[in-house]
């Protein structure tokens, strides 16, 4: 595989940037910051599927800042080879767009990703091989080969693909072994406790025939018993004949009976009419105060209703004005004509003011005496009238609140009532089973997602055995599945797809239990807001009553000042001032001056309107109306927002309603019945009072049949009847022994079934015993051959990559030594350069030897493992020296020549002379 070209638009830190490729090394050379790294990025993410640096898929981080989208444009030479371009677009708020079509235009069938996984040449693994082998990252190239044992297992077992084996052997299959014991532990228990618990079969069939023998001899018992009192009662139906007239008494009684019995059922529905009319009484006085607040309630969101209606009207009208406004400039066109004439005006006008001031002026001296005194008194009479006013707005207020508080103490009352009734540990407690509730359905969820990631799993294996050729070996491996195993994947399968049906189940039904829980979250919310709001009530109270004290306070300190203002004056209160002060008036008023100055200030005024009628109408005109046209902006804002309040107060007055809906239905439904109960009560009373009579009636008649008894005792009835009777207790007596030996025969024989039924459940969970054995050493022999999968196929391929790496190693450095790749229990992905006389550690090599095995194990799992031909290496200089750097650049020419093509990014020339292209940024 070849990259031809690469375009970025709004990409990371490019505006538009276009790179050309060529066969063979290409050098992308530049400083740091300069988006060296941006490009190979680019083309990672959209050829290879990678996540960006930052670990995310999401377009978002790759668009430029301040920019809505971002492209990305490769043109590239397939294993085909033929010419291909993929164009990727990224947005902020939507998925990337993405095509793949042929250097004719022509769109690739298929899924895109699938396609580039065919064109690019890499055998499986997509993702994982690219990040692991094509593309050589930061610090990887040599740093991999050196990292601790258990990180080397990691990252080879993941570039290898083994670590599937370790995942099934630690996973589902030591599951599948430990599942297994624990059945095997928990039939075994139930065989025994089956066993413990079964009752002695020959004991019981003994009992059994004991109790028949019995039952036949109670048989003939009765029998013989039926016989005498057959006997018995026919002489007994002889005497009855001459008891007519008794019977017919006797019917009499019955008769009464009936009605008693009649009249008592009667009484007893009264009864329960009462008591449910009692109960309706007692919801009704419970229902009351939440009914009365529907009510309330109801009649306040009516007179909200009809506030938003007149808000909605208010906003009409505003249009309307600002309908006036524009009449209103109109007008202003033909005031400039009236300014002309006020300027008349003011000239004629100047000349009467000049002779009254005269003449007030000699009439000044009079006047200023008198308006001393005049002024002395009205200073008095503000101040008492101050007083005054201060302390009657006092007393108002006083009065207001007192009423306040009031109001306060019976809503608190109110507020306290309603709090009662709500049991917030009961609350409490129901939410904390729905929390135990949620946590269990997370854990059902995630039980279910791990049980689906495991069947698919299964499915992969199974699939991957089933052809009987291991993946990376290429050859026959008939130990690695048989029928046995193909069952065992199909049962493991089988018993996932139930469990995670089962599950399913589970988390709905306990779905639809939690969708209960808003209603007590939103009872604790109402619980504590009440509790607020009565905090906030009492608080409220306490400072009111504070407030009323201190009214209080200030009307006594009032009566004082007024008392020192009036103390040493001829007047006692503001209305005796008022009368003096009135005689000064009169006396001031006979000057005339009054007249004369009221002429002069109406004249003052005329011309002092007329001016500022001139100046105002001159400037102000233009800013009248924008304050107007503010003004009227400023109403329909108020007006929205009042709209706004209103309609919010309206949603809380029918969210209350609903809260009390409960409350005043029940009250509705039990008024009725409940005003019934003093009726019900009477009714009562009156079958209470015709039961005594029928009873009275009854026992006269109880009288007379005595009586006719009498006159018959000679006849000794009572004799035969207590034979009678006794003979039929005996009867009694010995149908109860029957039944009890019937009870006990039917007791013994449903014990032997028991017995039988137990037998039977214990040879069948014995069956199952030894299956859930046979399962379980099948199982485990699965397991351990599984297990050791992976290491020796990790080590047939270290073993192919070491001999092709080891002959790398001896073209690029001319030495004879061979590389050793092992993967033990012990040494994990070690790494050795063997000769004739030593074999050392990779750790323990030089600087360039490093270098040169690192780089022959690269160059052969690139061509091992892939078909691209095609190498990626990011800043492979990091964080080497001088010596190092010239080695690497050295031995990696000898790789590199053997690829199609290869993309080195770095910040210094240590490249530059075997590139055969630069591309410098």
């Amino acid at each position: 595989m070849i990259i031809k070209r690469v375009k970025l638009e709004n990409y990371r830190s490019h505006s538009n940037i276009t790179v050309d490729f060529s066969k063979g090394v290409n050098l992308i050379l530049g400083k740091n910051g300069k988006g060296k790294t941006s490009i190979l990025e680019a083309i990672s993410s959209v050829m290879f599927n990678t996540k960006d640096r930052s670990g995310k898929e999401t377009g978002k981080n790759f668009i430029k800042f301040n920019e809505k989208s971002g492209k990305i444009e490769i043109e590239f030479t397939a294993n085909d080879g033929r010419d291909y371009i993929l164009k990727t677009e990224f947005f902020k708020t939507k998925p990337k767009k993405q095509s793949l079509t042929d250097i004719n235009g022509l769109d690739c069938e298929g899924d895109i990703q699938e396609n580039l996984e065919e064109l690019c040449g890499i055998k499986k693994g997509f993702e994982e091989t690219y990040e692991n082998i094509v593309i050589a990252k930061q610090n990887e190239f040599i740093n991999i080969f050196k990292a601790k044992p258990k990180d080397r297992e990691e990252i080879f077992n993941k570039i290898f693909n083994t670590q599937i084996y370790k995942e099934m052997y630690d996973g589902f299959l030591k599951e599948a072994t430990d599942k297994y014991t624990k059945q095997i532990d928990y039939l075994s228990k139930d065989i025994n406790s089956l066993k413990d618990n079964m009752e002695d079969k020959e004991e019981i069939s003994n009992f059994l025939k004991e109790e028949e023998v019995l039952k036949e001899s109670l048989n003939t018992e009765f029998s013989k018993t039926t016989e005498i009192s057959t006997k018995l009662s026919n002489e007994i139906k002889d005497y009855e004949a001459d008891e007519i007239n008794l019977k017919n008494l006797i019917s009499n009684i019955e008769d009464e009976e009936n009605k008693i019995e009649k009249y008592s059922n009667l009484l007893k529905d009264n009864i329960l009419e009462a008591k449910k009319a009692k109960k309706a009484k007692t919801i009704v006085e419970e229902n009351e105060k939440p009914y009365l607040e529907y009510l309330e309630i109801e009649d306040k969101l009516k007179d909200f209703r009809e506030i938003h209606t007149n808000l909605l009207q208010e906003q009409k009208l505003n249009t309307q004005y600002q309908n006036n406004i524009e009449k209103l400039e109109l007008s202003n066109k033909t005031l400039k004509t009236d300014i002309a004439n006020l300027e008349e005006n003011i000239s004629k006008n100047s000349e009467k003011k000049d002779s009254l001031d005269k003449n007030i002026a000699e009439l000044k001296s009079k006047e200023e005496d008198l308006t001393s005194k005049l002024k002395e008194y009205e200073n008095l009479l503000i101040k008492l009238e101050d007083l005054e006013k201060t302390k009657k707005k006092n007393s108002d207020k006083h009065l207001e609140k007192k009423t306040e508080i009031n109001i306060l103490g019976k809503e608190l009352s109110a507020k306290k009532d309603l709090f009662v009734l709500i049991n917030i540990e009961d609350i409490e407690k129901q939410l904390t089973v729905f929390k135990d509730l949620e946590k269990e359905i997370k854990s059902l969820e995630e039980d279910k997602i791990a049980f689906e990631i495991e069947i698919k799993t299964l499915k992969n294996a199974s699939n991957e055995l089933s052809s009987k050729i291991c993946p990376y070996l290429k050859e026959n491996c008939e130990n690695l599945k048989d029928k046995e195993a193909d069952d065992y994947f199909s049962s493991k399968i089988s018993i996932r797809t139930e469990t995670i049906e089962d599950l399913k189940k589970k988390i709905e039904e306990k779905t639809v239990i939690l969708a209960e829980k808003s209603v007590f979250e939103e009872k604790k919310k109402q619980y504590f807001e009440l509790d607020k709001t009565i905090k906030n009530l009492e608080l409220s109270l306490k400072t009111e009553e504070v407030n009323l004290k201190e009214i209080e306070l200030n009307i006594k300190s009032l009566d004082i000042s007024i008392q020192q203002l009036i103390e040493n004056q001829e007047f006692q209160d503001s209305t005796s001032l008022k009368e003096h002060k009135k005689g000064l008036e009169v006396e001031l008023k006979n000057l005339n001056l009054d007249e004369k100055r009221e002429n002069l200030k109406n004249l003052i005024e005329s011309l002092d309107l007329e001016k500022e009628k001139i100046l105002k109408n001159q400037s102000s005109i233009e800013n009248n109306l924008k304050e107007i046209d503010e003004y009227c902006k400023k109403i329909k804002a108020d007006t929205d927002k009042n709209i706004e309040n209103v309609t919010s107060e309206i949603k809380i007055f029918e969210n209350k309603l609903i809260e009390l809906k409960t409350s005043y239905n029940e009250y509705i439904k039990n008024n009725v019945l409940a005003k019934d109960l003093e009726n019900l009560l009477l009714k009562v009373e009156k079958s209470i009072k015709e039961l005594y009579s029928l009873r009275f009636n009854k026992n006269s008649l109880k009288e007379k049949v005595f009586s006719l008894e009498d006159k018959i005792k000679n006849i000794k009835i009572d004799e035969l009847r207590e034979k009678f009777n006794i003979l039929k207790d005996e009867l009694n007596e010995i149908s109860k022994k029957l039944g009890s030996s019937q009870e006990k025969i039917e007791n013994y024989k449903k014990i032997l079934e028991k017995i039988a039924s137990q037998e039977e459940k214990q040879k069948k969970l014995l069956d199952e015993l030894k299956k859930l054995e046979d399962k379980s050493n099948r199982a485990n022999l699965i397991r351990n051959e599984v297990g050791k999968m992976g290491r020796a196929i990790s080590k047939y391929m270290l073993s192919g990559i070491s001999n092709i790496a080891s002959l790398n190693f001896n073209k690029i450095t001319g030495r004879t030594e061979r590389i050793e790749w092992s993967n033990d229990e012990k040494d994990k992905y070690v790494l050795y350069l063997v000769g004739q006389e030593r074999k050392i550690a990779f750790e323990q090599l030089s600087g360039g030897e490093q270098v040169s095995v690192a780089i022959a194990i690269r160059g052969t799992m690139t061509e091992y493992f892939t078909n691209s031909r095609f190498m990626i290496l990011d800043e492979p200089t990091n964080n080497l020296d001088t010596e190092r750097k010239k080695l690497l650049a050295e031995y990696m020419g000898e790789i590199l020549k053997n690829l199609d093509q290869s993309i080195i990014v770095t910040h210094d020339d240590t490249f530059r002379e075997m590139a055969e292209k630069i591309i410098e940024l």
